[in-house]
């Protein structure tokens, strides 16, 4: 996902908020991590 099409920096929108978001786990590098692809995932 393209962090522009966030109002703001994500860290920064949502340092110390809680939050839902759904997306498809990953692996990279041997690291999970969440795809999203559009802010309407991230509530």
């Amino acid at each position: 996902m393209s962090l522009n099409k966030f109002p703001k920096v994500p860290a920064t929108l949502y340092n110390h908020k809680r939050m839902c978001v759904t997306g498809k786990l990953t692996e990279y590098k041997g690291k999970l991590q969440l795809v999203i692809n559009g802010v309407g995932q991230v509530n």
